[in-house]
């Protein structure tokens, strides 16, 4: 599962507004600052947003969807990593003398530690979204 992020969050420097543009869309530039979280930014004409503005409770709904698919991604990688690691040492041990395999290996982050890193991500001063 590959993460899709064909659309980007983008917020005034303020973070009291919010919008979810599509990556592929040129919008006309103007004086209205926007960026992203990880401090990419732009100036684009204010009335070509209107159609992208999202709520508060969107965007932290979307970081956290975008937060879940990187930890799978990450997931996974690491689940091949340990495959391909465990393979070889596997390979020369006789059937009797394998253990688990990496199937039965699982590797999970508790909800409780992915609400904690989102609400850090979201109170940083310099990533904060604003009330």
């Amino acid at each position: 599962m590959s993460p899709d992020f064909s659309q980007t969050l983008w917020s005034n420097p303020e973070r009291s507004r919010f919008f979810l543009i599509p990556d592929d869309r040129q919008l006309p530039p103007g004086d209205f600052a926007l960026r992203t979280i990880i401090g990419r930014q732009m100036e684009v004409d204010e009335t070509a947003l209107a159609a992208f503005e999202v709520t508060r409770d969107e965007a932290k709904a979307k970081l956290k969807e975008q937060f879940g698919q990187i930890l799978a991604t990450a997931k996974g990688g690491i689940m091949d990593a340990l495959k391909s690691w465990r393979s070889p040492q596997t390979q020369q041990k006789s059937g009797s003398e394998r253990k688990t395999s990496t199937a039965d290996t699982k590797l999970t982050v508790p909800q409780s530690r992915t609400e904690d890193a989102l609400d850090k991500l979201f109170w940083m001063p310099s990533l904060a979204i604003k009330d």
